[in-house]
């Protein structure tokens, strides 16, 4: 049905990371370019991007605990930004859903670079 919504998320997640390795620095611009997006999806998909407070919940928690994780050097700014513009993009019913494998990834990203870490000394 919308599966294009999620290719295009996976590609703009990919572009993005690939941008981020290499110049260690996520442009303002993409949270830019999502939020226009997800205005637009809510006008195209009323029934997917409903037009509630709810919607907002997961991106006002990634701003939030973004901006912890970046006062203690472990998340950069644009990181949180874009991971929380990123939510926009997702239908409602599935923010819980993506919120889940995004932390699965987190940890799992995390803890090879911490085993990596320590085995270089």
């Amino acid at each position: 049905m919308i599966a294009w919504i999620y290719v295009m998320t996976l590609v703009e997640l990919s572009v993005v990371s690939w941008l981020d390795i290499k110049v260690k620095k996520i442009s303002n611009l993409w949270p830019i370019i999502n939020l226009l997006l997800s205005i637009g999806l809510r006008f195209i998909y009323p029934d997917l991007y409903p037009w509630e407070w709810a919607s907002l919940l997961f991106p006002a928690g990634w701003i939030v605990v973004g901006f912890l994780l970046f006062l203690v050097g472990i998340m950069g700014a644009g990181d949180s930004k874009f991971l929380a513009s990123l939510f926009l993009l997702i239908p409602l019913e599935q923010h819980s859903a993506m919120f889940e494998k995004v932390l699965y990834t987190t940890l799992v990203v995390g803890l090879m670079m911490l085993t990596l870490h320590q085995i270089e000394f």
